[in-house]
């Protein structure tokens, strides 16, 4: 389960439920269009909030509050997806996007504790194709997670825009 949070002026952010809490990651700084926009300009967050969660309601027990620096440079516009012992986020606008610097970076989970990304990790979207055109680096994508049966995480990122070409991806990639 992912959540997308709207708070402290943030804007495109994403948010993953740990246990007892929920962790609020990147987001823009500043009003943006309609999902964000595709101008660099506005600066993008590092940051993190959290906020307690009851398991058997799923709702708040408390407020927000400031968390630890978690993203190694501001994001915004990404796919979170939460695989377990990993979270991982793919995409979205940041200072490297155009050349494709670190697309995909990965944080390890333990417990309700989430460490801060590092990356680049895995194959690049970018790289890849979507159908006959190479895929793109990509902002906006979605993302879902799931556990199969036998407790192996899967994720898939769907669409996006591709950064280069302002036009829009629909395929989808496997983690």
């Amino acid at each position: 389960m992912v959540l997308q949070p709207s708070m402290n002026s943030s804007d495109n952010s994403q948010a993953a439920p740990r246990d007892l809490r929920v962790v609020a990651i990147g987001g823009v700084a500043d009003s943006v269009p309609p999902g964000g926009g595709l101008d660099p300009a506005p600066q993008r967050l590092v940051t993190s909030d959290t906020a307690p969660l009851s398991l058997v309601s799923g709702f708040f027990t408390g407020p927000w509050s400031a968390g630890p620096v978690l993203l190694p440079e501001g994001r915004s516009q990404f796919a979170l997806l939460d695989v377990g012992n990993a979270v991982l986020v793919v995409g979205g606008m940041y200072a490297g996007a155009a050349a494709n610097a670190a697309e995909t970076v990965a944080a390890i989970v333990t417990g309700d504790s989430l460490g801060a990304f590092a990356g680049p990790v895995g194959t690049q979207i970018s790289a890849q194709m979507c159908g006959i055109q190479p895929a793109g680096t990509l902002v906006e994508p979605s993302g879902v997670a799931w556990r199969e049966v036998d407790g192996t995480a899967r994720g898939l990122v769907l669409g996006g825009i591709d950064l280069a070409t302002r036009q829009r991806r629909s395929c989808v990639w496997g983690f």
